[in-house]
C-alpha cells in the first residue's frame, strides 16, 4: 500500500473534481493529504499547524506557535501556508489569531500564486476579506506568478465587487490603488472586523458609526438617549481609522518631515492680522476630517515654526500658541483647567479629538530640534500640561455623567440571584409581603433554571451597560491614536470616580447594608472586573532607566521653571499621583480604584460571622482601605436577616477603642471629603483631580515615529506633520486674503516657503513705523504684536452664558 500522501492528491482529487471549482478542489485535496500525515505522531509541526488552521483549532495553533514561531509562514509540500488554509476554509477566528502572531498576510501560495486576500475574494468571503485588510493585507499586490490582484478577482455584480466598490477600493477601470486602504478599516468587538463609510459629509458628525458601541448618542446635538450599549471589546493595535469622504493627497508621498532644520514646504506662513482666520480654519477641520487629529496639530506646529524661525518674533509665537490653547479650552468647556459643571453630558468624540490634537502638538514641539520650543519657551510645556489635565478631566467627566445614571440601576439595585428579593429582615414589616408570597414547587424551580428569564426581565439594565460605556470610551481613545499613558490616565480617572461614587452610595444607603445585597453587588462588580481583565493593557516601557528619572519632565526644559500639575516618578506603583502608577496594567489600575468598594462589600458579608477579637483584628488587617469610622457606621445601620446572629457588642466596643485611640493608619492614596470633624475620613472624594503623566521622547518616537529601530516607515508617514494639498491651498487663500494690507512683509513667496531660505528671512521690513525704540527694530512681523501683553491661558474668565462667549 502506498502511504505517500502527496501521491494521494491525484486519487483524492478525482472525487473532488466533480465540482465545477477546480481551484478550490486543489485546496481540499491538499488538506486530505495533510490528514493522512496528521495521524502520524512523528509528523512535523508545519503539517500540524496547517491542519489546525484548516480545522480552526485555535488551541493547537497557540501551542505550536508558542513553542516555535518560525513555522508561522512556512509552506507545506503542496505550497500552501497555514493562513491560506484558514482563509479557504473560512476560519475567521483562526485567521485573527494568526494575524495577532504577525503572520505575513501577503505571502502567496505556490499552486496558483495567490495571496490570502485573493483566495478570500475568489471564494466571496466578505468577513474574511475585512479581517485580512485589517491585518494589512494588500488587495493591489500582484504576485509575479499570477499577475493578478484581489481586485481583479472580484467579479462585477457580485457582493465582493460591491464591497470593494463601496469602500472606495475600485475607482477606475484598471483598478489601480487610489489611497492607502489601511486607513479605511477599523476593528469591531471581539476583534471581529467590520467596515463602514460615511456618505453624507454635512451630517457626518451625527452619523459616526463607532463600531458596535453606537457612539451616535454621544454627540452634542443628539438629544436622544445614549445608544452606546452593545457588547464590545477593543484592541489598541487593531484600530485603524474611520472612512473620510475627502481623500487626502500630498505633494510628495515619499517626503519626510525634517525636525532638525527648517526646510522648504515645512512651515506655514501667516500674517499678524490673519491669526484668527487660521485658527478658525484649524477648528473647522474637526467637521471636515473628524478623525485625522494630526492635521490641526501640524498646522499649529508649522505656524509656530514660521513665527519663530522666519519672523523671529517671540511675541507672535507666544500669542499664537496661547490663543490656540485658549480656544481649545473654550470649545471643550474646560476653561482654566476646571471641567464644565453643566448638566450636558458632553461630546465625548469631540473632547477626545482635541485631546489627541494637543497630544500631537506636544509630540511635535518636543521632537523639534530646529526651533527648540520647550527650551526657549518653557511656559509652553506648563500650558500644555494644564490643557491636557483639563481635557482628560472633561472627557472623564462626560463619561461619569453617563455612568452616574447607571450605578444604581445597573450595579446596586440589579439582582439575578434567585429569591434574593424575598429575604426577610428583622424589625421590618412582612405582613403584606408574606401574604402574596407564592411557594414554588421543586418542579417550578427546575423549569425556572432551565428556561431563560422572561423578556421583561431581560430588558432590565444590567452591569453590562457599565462595561459598554467603558468600551465606548476605550474605542474613542484608540480611534484618535492617543498615547498609551494618556489612555491609561483617562480610564483611570473614570474608574476612580466610579469606585469612589459606588463606595459612597454603599456607605450612605442602609438598604445595601446586608450580606445578601452585598453578595449580589459583589457579583455585579465581577462583571466589570471581567471586562477589565479582557481589555487588560500595559504601556510599553521602552527604557526602564527612564522610570528612575525623578526630575522628568522638568528635564525637557532644562529645569528653567518648576512645573505644576504633573506627576513624576517616585517608584510608588499604588499612588495615582506617581507616574509609575500608570505603567501598571489596566486591570491592576481598576482593581486599585475599586478596592474600597470591594472591601466594604466583603465586610458586609463576613461581619456577623466574627466571634472574637482575634478574628476581628485579623479581618481588619486585611481591609487596608477601610477605617474604624466607616466600619462603625456599617455596624450601626446593618440590616440583620431573620435568624442571623448580631454583631457582638464587645467587638463594637473594640472598634470604638481603635477609633478613639487614632492608632489606625489612613492610606495616603485615599482622598476624602472633609465636611466636618465628625465625618473626616468617611466618604471618598470622587472629584479629586490627579496630575498629568507625560510620555518621553523614546515612547513618542516608538508610538508615532519610525520606531526606535527607524524601520517602521509606514507609521512614520502616518503621523508626520505634513499637510495635504487641499489644506495647503486653503491656508494659501487665507494668507492672500489677510495679506492685502501687509504686502511689505510678503516678498512674493508661496505659503509653504518654497523660495524662502534662512538668509532671506532678513529681507523682512525692519523699519519701525513712526519711529520706535531699538526693541521695535529687532521685531520682524506686523505692528499688531510689537507691544502686546500675552494673556495667561491658565486664568481667564469663566463665561456664564453662551452669548457672552467671544468664540
Amino acid at each position: 500500500m502506498d502511504l505517500d500522501p502527496w501521491t494521494a492528491i491525484k486519487t483524492t482529487a478525482s472525487s473532488v473534481f466533480t465540482s465545477s471549482d477546480t481551484n478550490y478542489a486543489k485546496i481540499v485535496a491538499a488538506k486530505k493529504a495533510l490528514q493522512l500525515l496528521g495521524g502520524d505522531s512523528n509528523s512535523n509541526s508545519v503539517i500540524k499547524l496547517c491542519l489546525a488552521a484548516a480545522d480552526g483549532d485555535n488551541f493547537i495553533i497557540k501551542d505550536l506557535l508558542s513553542n516555535d514561531s518560525t513555522i508561522l509562514n512556512a509552506l507545506d509540500k503542496s505550497g500552501l501556508t497555514p493562513l491560506i488554509y484558514g482563509v479557504c476554509f473560512n476560519k475567521v477566528e483562526c485567521v485573527e489569531l494568526l494575524i495577532n502572531f504577525n503572520v505575513d498576510c501577503n505571502q502567496p501560495d505556490e499552486i496558483l500564486g495567490w495571496t490570502p486576500i485573493m483566495w478570500a475574494t475568489y471564494l466571496n468571503l466578505k468577513d474574511m476579506v475585512t479581517t485580512l485588510l485589517n491585518g494589512e493585507a494588500d488587495p493591489y499586490l500582484k504576485p509575479s506568478k499570477s499577475g493578478k490582484n484581489a481586485i481583479d478577482l472580484a467579479i462585477p455584480g457580485t457582493s465582493m465587487y460591491d464591497f470593494f466598490l463601496e469602500h472606495n477600493l475600485i475607482k477606475s477601470t484598471d483598478r489601480e490603488p487610489i489611497e492607502d486602504i489601511t486607513d479605511n478599516f477599523s476593528y469591531n468587538n471581539n476583534n471581529n472586523v467590520s467596515t463602514f463609510q460615511e456618505h453624507d459629509q454635512d451630517d457626518l458628525q451625527a452619523q459616526i458609526k463607532l463600531q458596535s458601541v453606537g457612539i451616535s448618542g454621544l454627540m452634542i446635538n443628539d438629544q436622544s438617549e445614549d445608544n452606546i450599549y452593545h457588547t464590545a471589546t477593543f484592541n489598541n493595535n487593531n484600530i485603524s481609522s474611520v472612512f473620510d469622504n475627502n481623500p487626502l493627497e500630498y505633494n510628495d508621498i515619499e517626503e519626510r518631515f525634517d525636525f532638525t532644520k527648517i526646510s522648504p514646504k515645512q512651515f506655514v506662513k501667516f500674517h499678524d492680522g490673519g491669526i484668527m482666520e487660521v485658527l478658525d480654519y484649524v477648528f473647522n477641520l474637526y467637521n471636515l476630517y473628524p478623525h485625522k487629529t494630526t492635521l490641526p496639530a501640524a498646522i499649529i506646529y508649522q505656524c509656530l515654526r514660521y513665527a519663530e524661525s522666519k519672523l523671529e518674533s517671540s511675541e507672535l509665537v507666544e500669542t499664537f500658541f496661547n490663543l490656540f490653547l485658549t480656544k481649545v479650552r473654550s470649545i471643550t468647556n474646560s476653561k482654566s483647567g476646571v471641567p464644565s459643571l453643566s448638566n450636558s453630558k458632553g461630546d465625548i468624540v469631540m473632547i477626545s479629538y482635541w485631546l489627541s490634537v494637543v497630544n500631537f502638538v506636544y509630540y511635535y514641539l518636543y521632537r523639534d530640534s530646529a526651533c527648540k520650543f520647550f527650551i526657549k519657551y518653557p511656559q509652553f510645556l506648563q500650558d500644555l500640561i494644564s490643557t491636557l489635565q483639563s481635557l482628560i478631566a472633561e472627557l472623564a467627566f462626560a463619561i461619569n455623567n453617563r455612568l452616574d445614571d447607571l450605578i444604581d440601576i445597573c450595579v446596586l439595585d440589579y439582582t439575578n440571584l434567585a429569591d434574593s428579593k424575598n429575604v426577610a429582615f428583622k424589625n421590618e414589616w412582612h405582613l403584606f409581603k408574606r401574604k402574596f408570597l407564592k411557594n414554588k414547587s421543586t418542579y417550578d424551580d427546575i423549569l425556572e433554571m432551565l428556561y431563560p428569564p422572561p423578556p421583561k426581565e431581560q430588558m432590565k439594565p444590567s452591569p453590562i451597560k457599565i462595561t459598554q460605556t467603558l468600551g465606548a470610551l476605550l474605542y474613542v481613545l484608540d480611534l484618535h491614536r492617543l498615547t498609551d499613558v494618556t489612555r491609561q490616565q483617562t480610564l483611570s480617572a473614570v474608574l476612580y470616580w466610579f469606585g469612589a461614587s459606588l463606595f459612597n452610595r454603599l456607605l450612605a444607603n442602609k438598604n445595601y447594608h446586608s450580606r445578601t445585597r452585598a453578595m449580589q453587588i459583589r457579583l455585579n462588580l465581577s462583571v466589570i472586573e471581567d471586562w477589565l481583565r479582557t481589555n487588560d493593557f500595559k504601556p510599553d516601557i521602552v527604557d526602564p532607566s527612564f522610570m528612575k528619572d525623578k526630575e522628568f519632565p522638568e528635564t525637557i526644559i532644562n529645569k528653567k521653571i518648576k512645573l505644576n500639575n504633573v506627576a513624576k516618578f517616585n517608584e510608588n506603583i499604588n499612588d495615582p499621583n506617581d507616574s509609575t502608577f500608570y505603567y501598571n496594567s489596566l486591570f491592576k489600575i481598576g482593581k486599585h480604584h475599586l478596592m474600597p468598594a470591594v472591601e466594604l462589600l466583603e465586610w458586609l458579608q463576613v461581619m456577623t460571622s466574627l466571634a472574637d477579637i482575634k478574628t476581628l483584628n485579623k479581618t481588619l488587617s486585611s481591609l487596608i482601605t477601610l477605617n474604624p469610622i466607616q466600619l462603625l457606621k456599617i455596624v450601626k445601620t446593618y440590616r440583620y436577616e431573620i435568624e442571623e446572629l448580631k454583631f457582638p457588642k464587645e467587638l463594637t466596643f473594640q472598634l470604638k477603642q481603635i477609633n478613639d485611640s487614632k492608632k489606625f493608619i489612613i492610606p495616603s492614596n485615599l482622598y476624602f471629603f472633609n465636611n466636618s470633624k465628625s465625618e473626616d475620613h468617611l466618604f471618598l472624594n470622587p472629584d479629586h483631580l490627579f496630575p498629568v503623566v507625560l510620555s518621553n521622547i523614546q515612547q513618542l518616537i516608538k508610538r508615532y515615529g519610525s520606531g526606535l529601530s527607524g524601520l517602521d516607515d509606514k507609521r512614520s508617514k502616518e503621523f508626520q506633520p505634513l499637510l495635504p494639498i487641499t489644506i495647503i491651498d486653503a491656508l494659501d487663500e487665507i494668507y492672500d486674503e489677510t495679506g492685502k494690507d501687509n504686502d511689505e512683509y510678503d516678498n512674493g513667496e508661496g505659503l509653504m516657503g518654497t523660495s524662502l531660505d534662512n538668509d532671506e528671512a532678513n529681507h523682512f521690513d525692519e523699519t519701525p513705523l513712526g519711529g520706535g525704540s531699538s526693541n521695535d527694530q529687532n521685531f520682524k512681523g506686523g505692528d499688531l504684536f510689537k507691544e502686546v501683553q500675552i494673556p495667561s491661558s491658565l486664568a481667564h474668565k469663566t463665561w456664564g452664558e453662551i452669548e457672552d462667549n467671544p468664540w
